[in-house]
């Protein structure tokens, strides 16, 4: 609400939990409330990890206006463990492993963020090289071996490389729109 109230509910495995907030006090959740009053139509929030959670959150924010009143903000959460969870759940499937870069350096989702990675005070995500991930490794040194781009590569999509004495074959597609950063989104599978 623009008064600085929100209306939070949340998914319980009986139900929802609802709760009226002040946020007021809280300057990440209060601004984006603020923020929303210049913003028009459904945008991507900041990866953030907001006063009424411990979690890490991406976000969906949708300001709300009758008559272009802003009347407040309608945001959508997911935590991070959880959207890691629901990637590994799909790739391992397929017998694959999946992850999300957050821009260049960041690891958004990850098996390994499903329990939780130690972070410095202040860091929201970890670095690639944190995650103890051969291919994540590989791919942030530099040090996978590839080859030059094969007409195979070109043809499919599909890198192989390289990392930790094994041989994979990598899937990479960039995403835009879903944050203030682009999404890598990647899955890899060893190579036979």
């Amino acid at each position: 609400h623009a008064d600085g109230r929100m209306l939070r509910a949340l998914r319980q495995p009986d139900g929802f939990e609802l709760a009226v907030i002040d946020t007021r006090a809280m300057p990440v959740i209060f601004g984006a409330m603020r923020d929303a009053e210049t913003r028009d139509g459904l945008f991507w929030g900041e990866v953030v990890r907001v006063e009424t959670s411990t979690q890490v959150l991406v976000n969906g924010r949708y300001p709300m206006r009758v008559g272009g009143k802003y009347l407040g903000l309608l945001a959508v959460t997911v935590q991070i463990d959880q959207l890691s969870r629901l990637l590994d759940t799909a790739a391992d499937a397929l017998g694959g492993r999946a992850f999300v870069l957050y821009g260049e350096r960041l690891v958004l989702a990850h098996r390994r963020l499903i329990e939780g990675v130690a972070l410095a005070p202040g860091e929201l995500l970890p670095e690639m090289r944190q995650i103890g991930d051969p291919v994540l490794d590989a791919l942030a040194g530099g040090a996978a071996e590839t080859p030059r781009e094969t007409a195979f590569e070109a043809r499919t999509g599909i890198r192989l490389l390289t990392a930790g004495g094994r041989q994979y074959a990598l899937l990479l597609q960039t995403l835009t729109g879903y944050s203030d950063r682009p999404w890598h989104l990647g899955v890899y599978f060893p190579a036979a």
